[in-house]
């Protein structure tokens, strides 16, 4: 920065060797833009690497003509049968709530191919963001239809 500074005083140095009014504004002004346009590129390359952080944790398991299934590895919880993972559906079509997409925290027991929804939240934007909608607690077990993108969960959760 120190380069920058000399640099720019360097060409606008008066006749009498003295910056004139003018030029310390220019050279203040220069200085300004250049600190600000650094701050505009950290902050671009930042929310650039951080967003595709964010998709990147969410595995696609698979896609109905209502919804896309993703599920969170990162982060399965084993406890003898039963596996706790996060979930999101990305849904095609906008809820009459105005959902787009839902997150919920699952519980499958691999022993008896069954299911159930621990924690449940709808968002009014696609992959989990946006403002929450709705929000849900449910602890009733159901069994897992088979060719359906749960079983394609269950059979991916209970080969950790």
């Amino acid at each position: 920065m120190a380069a920058v500074i000399r640099t720019i005083t360097s060409a606008k140095v008066s006749y009498a060797g003295r910056i004139s009014y003018w030029n310390k504004g220019f050279v203040i002004a220069s200085i300004c833009s250049y600190l600000v346009m650094k701050k505009i590129i950290i902050f671009t390359f930042t929310m650039l690497f951080l967003s595709k952080a964010v998709v990147a944790d969410w595995s696609w398991v698979a896609e109905s003509r209502d919804a896309t299934y993703y599920m969170f590895p990162g982060k399965i919880l084993i406890k003898g049968d039963v596996r706790k993972v996060w979930e999101l559906q990305d849904l095609k079509k906008i809820t009459w709530k105005g959902e787009r997409s839902f997150r919920y925290l699952s519980e499958y027991n691999c022993a008896n191919n069954q299911w159930r929804m621990l924690h449940f939240t709808g968002h009014s934007e696609s992959m989990g963001s946006g403002q929450i909608l709705s929000a849900k607690k449910d602890a009733v077990w159901y069994v897992i239809p088979p060719a359906t993108p749960r079983m394609r969960v269950l059979n991916g959760v209970c080969r950790f």
